[in-house]
């Protein structure tokens, strides 16, 4: 085949690429339209971004244009800015009585995860494990009772594709991009359940009345306003009615003896 064939090739691909990705964006922006979403949201969110940036500017003010220098600037600098300031533990955690993660928490955790999180260096998505999870589960589940009992990190996890946003609209420093990195799948899923493990535990030794940082704290307000009215309603029945109104009429006499003192007079009503 020619190279004037491919060319040819590749231009009709790449119309006919853009051609479905307008197609997509109308239908999306209808569906936000019907739906009562914000359209500017949806247009923004539809397009597709791509920012390799192609110079940096140096600590010394001067610019590089050198694609190796320039994956060395950003290195050093994130990596100062994020060094490790502890050291790693010489002891771990190894408790026998530690229960083993079994298939069904594994499956739970697949399924309660959104689609469409971004894969780490792996390229294992999280649509791969949906489809999947009736096979997987039960070989992903042996592969985290192994972490778990080791108490060891696995290299793979340790290792992240990181992914450079601008924080504003001329990014020219490496300050002016914000890091995110794209862990394993996986990894997600190992620190999910061990999460859920610690909350429902932390239940048991947790006070009923420590509950500003737990979920459904809207409930627990109004359970608190709840108690305070009951307590108001106990502490007025206690109160002696008729020594709060004869304190009040004392107050009123005052008033009107004072009132009248100034020359004015009115009736004072309680």
């Amino acid at each position: 085949m020619k190279r004037g064939d491919l060319a040819k090739i590749n231009n009709e691909v790449r119309r006919s690429l853009e051609n479905d990705l307008d197609k997509w964006r109308e239908v999306k922006s209808l569906e936000a339209a019907v739906k009562g979403r914000s359209l500017k949201k949806t247009k923004r969110a539809l397009t597709l971004k791509s920012s390799p940036f192609t110079n940096l500017e140096r600590p010394d003010g001067s610019t590089t244009y050198n694609r190796p220098e320039i994956r060395k600037l950003v290195l050093t600098h994130f990596s100062n800015l994020y060094a490790a300031t502890t050291r790693e533990p010489q002891s771990r955690y190894n408790h026998p009585d530690e229960p083993e993660i079994l298939q069904h928490e594994v499956e739970h955790a697949i399924v309660t995860s959104k689609t469409n999180i971004s894969p780490g260096p792996d390229q294992i998505t999280m649509l791969q494990l949906k489809l999947g999870i009736e096979s997987i589960a039960p070989h992903l589940t042996a592969a985290l009772n192994q972490v778990l009992t080791n108490g060891r990190t696995p290299e793979d996890w340790k290792t992240v594709k990181i992914s450079l946003l601008p924080k504003t609209t001329k990014p020219k420093k490496v300050k002016d991009y914000r890091p995110v990195a794209l862990s394993s799948i996986v990894s997600k899923l190992f620190t999910k359940i061990l999460t859920r493990r610690i909350t429902a535990k932390s239940e048991d030794y947790l006070e009923e009345s420590q509950a500003g940082f737990r979920r459904k704290i809207a409930g627990k307000v109004f359970a608190t306003v709840d108690d305070l009215k009951a307590a108001l309603e106990v502490a007025w029945a206690s109160i002696d009615d008729g020594y709060l109104r004869r304190t009040v009429n004392s107050v009123k006499k005052r008033l009107r003896a004072c009132v009248k003192a100034r020359g004015s007079n009115f009736e004072i009503l309680l």
